[in-house]
């Protein structure tokens, strides 16, 4: 290039080379599609779309570079969480890059930090957080870091690390329905505190920490009165007239009270219908629950007193004497319509682990009510994502003529065709028929490449061992875990190869040297059996026996002495205790229960969500899967 200086050329040719290859980063039609993206995702997500709003984040990611890109993933990561996709959420957050400094780098430590308490990492979830942002950063970021310590310091069982949290957090939350759940769930953890641990929540150097103390005393000794609660808040505000809460609580989600804490927050009512016909599984249940109770250490264990709701319309004068005798959460109700009558009641004064679902169970929640229950639908679901993963395209489903299993062939249909799967065979069979070559035959012909069995125990054996007489010896099949019948490996000798979605407490224990510890999966009790009537339990109670060793040991022994059929309530018991007593991190949607009956998540819906423990079988003895 004539006349131009030769410390010039190298600079102009760099830009001669950038404009001629239309450098991606640069382009002004990328970005404007990106951008576009973005604004798209961000209006799926105000409008509770987290998925939809996902997978446009990552899309947006894939046309950008540098800290874009890095910020899209982590919007993307955020999102899947918030739809409850773990998996997906760790998917994108790999492909990110870690900032070295600024708010990207708050934003990338705060999706880390959440992927390992999904994870049930709480110790490398607090290492991931890191330490406390600046007040300059945004208000987005600190409300989500907040968030994620309170949830961090409830699984780490710390109160007064996550009291200061959930202050923090309260000064920060964003919609009056955010605000009230959190402030609901700070107040109940001060009311229980002792006060070494309230000396430690004010050293924390939070402004209004004595003024958030005062007001879940003022709270806790007014019982299950609204107008006395009332009349001590408006005493609260006088004295704390600046106090943030006070605004927050008087602008509380429509139908909804005055927080309500009675006593300690380890008090426990328990609604079981001890007579009628659910006794035996309730029966079950309540010594499940007592024994959870007497597996902790006396310092922590929660005292429970257990209700009878056998008669009809009993529940609601039962959740009012438990709320008004001190439980600060209430375990149950059992039965569909009891579970149904208290959601319906509007009468809510402390929160509901209940043991059923009802017909609505995924519409519009209820703030403190959640629905645990074994569900057929759910389960059905897990075996459609299960066989998927391990690669099977092409299932054959046996049902009973009976139609109790529609429920099973309704959650594996949905989820088989929302993975994008072939529809299914599904073959008729008649329950009380013996010979069953016609409809394996005709279950056949659709050329599956797996079998997913809908029986109870004997039947699931004697269709297993018919498919492969009259097929492939190899082929593979999925059963209902109902169907695996007894605590001898030489009734499960049918069942080799066989996969069951378990739980967990039906794994041999480390000493077991011989029989496999299963005992019947299934959830139904039987009707025809007399009632069983015990009274009520109080927190001077006897435990009921139990070994000495870890949670799932002390499980096993329960369930196994609960007969056929009951263990699984028993295990069911245990389990609403740790839902009771980790409701704050549930109900924030990252804290994780690894339970007896499986690894446990609430929903936004207030769904209790249980994920298996994966078994085949081996000489008629139970044994793990790996995760895939």
């Amino acid at each position: 290039m004539p006349g131009l200086p030769s410390r010039i050329l190298p600079a102009a040719a760099a830009v001669l080379i950038l404009l001629l290859t239309g450098c991606e980063s640069t382009s002004p039609m990328r970005s404007s599609a990106v951008q576009t993206e973005e604004k798209q995702a961000g209006q799926l997500a105000t409008r509770g779309d987290y998925a939809g709003a996902a997978a446009l984040y990552e899309s947006a990611a894939a046309a950008a570079s540098g800290d874009q890109r890095t910020h899209l993933l982590l919007m993307a990561a955020e999102n899947y969480l918030r739809a409850r996709d773990t998996a997906s959420a760790q998917a994108a957050f790999a492909q990110s890059t870690r900032p070295p400094r600024g708010d990207l780098a708050l934003h990338y430590r705060i999706i880390e930090s959440e992927l390992a308490l999904a994870r049930s990492q709480p110790q490398e979830a607090e290492r991931a957080l890191g330490p406390t942002p600046s007040p300059a950063a945004p208000y987005r970021l600190r409300r989500g870091y907040y968030r994620a310590q309170a949830s961090i310091q409830a699984a780490l069982r710390q109160p007064a690390r996550e009291a200061d949290a959930r202050m923090r957090l309260a000064d920060l939350a964003s919609d009056s329905a955010e605000r009230y759940t959190n402030q609901q769930q700070l107040l109940r953890l001060l009311a229980a505190m002792p006060e070494e641990q309230r000396s430690e929540v004010r050293r924390y150097g939070h402004p209004h920490a004595q003024g958030w103390i005062a007001l879940a005393d003022a709270l806790a000794g007014a019982g299950a009165d609204p107008l006395e609660r009332d009349m001590r808040f408006r005493a609260w505000r006088s004295d704390y007239p600046n106090h943030p809460s006070a605004r927050g609580l008087e602008q509380a989600p429509a139908g909804t009270q005055l927080p309500y804490f009675a006593g300690s927050a380890t008090n426990i009512g328990v609604l079981l219908p001890l007579t009628g016909p659910y006794a035996r599984a309730a029966e079950s249940i309540q010594d499940g629950v007592m024994a959870a109770a007497f597996s902790m250490p006396a310092e922590q264990r929660p005292s429970v007193r257990v209700y009878d709701t056998g008669a009809p319309g009993a529940v609601l004068q039962a959740y009012n004497q438990a709320t008004s005798e001190g439980a600060a959460v209430v375990i149950g109700p059992l039965t569909k319509e009891a579970v149904t009558m208290l959601k319906s009641s509007g009468i809510l004064s402390a929160p509901v682990v209940a043991l059923n679902h009802t017909d609505d169970a995924f519409g519009a929640a209820i703030p403190g009510f959640l629905q645990f229950s074994f569900s057929p639908e759910e389960e059905g679901r897990q075996v459609a994502e299960r066989a998927m993963r391990e690669g099977f395209r092409n299932p054959a489903i046996l049902q009973p003529t009976s139609g109790w299993g529609a429920r099973y062939v309704e959650g594996f249909s949905i989820a088989w065709d929302a993975l994008g799967g072939v529809a299914p065979s599904v073959t008729d069979y008649e329950p009380e028929e013996h010979h069953l070559a016609d409809p394996i035959k005709s279950a056949y012909a659709a050329g599956p490449d797996f079998f997913y069995i809908v029986g109870k125990p004997l039947k699931s054996r004697q269709l297993r061992t018919q498919i492969q007489y009259f097929g492939a010896a190899d082929m593979p099949a999925y059963l209902t875990a109902q169907a695996v019948p007894s605590a001898r490996p030489t009734d499960n000798l049918d069942l080799d190869g066989t996969r069951v979605p378990a739980m967990p407490w039906m794994l041999p224990g480390p000493d077991d040297s011989g029989d496999a510890a299963v005992a019947e999966g299934g959830t139904g009790a039987s009707a025809g059996e007399p009632p069983v009537s015990r009274p009520a339990s109080g927190p001077g109670d006897e435990p009921p026996p139990n070994g000495d060793g870890d949670m799932l040991q002390v499980v096993r022994e329960g369930a196994l002495a609960a007969g056929e059929g009951y263990g699984a309530f028993y295990a069911m018991g245990f389990d609403a205790v740790q839902i009771a007593l980790n409701l704050p991190s549930l109900s924030s949607g990252y804290g994780v229960v690894d339970g007896a009956t499986g690894r446990l998540t609430v929903d936004a819906a207030g769904i209790v969500h249980r994920e298996p423990t994966w078994i085949t079988f081996r000489r008629g003895k139970p044994t793990p899967l790996p995760d895939l």
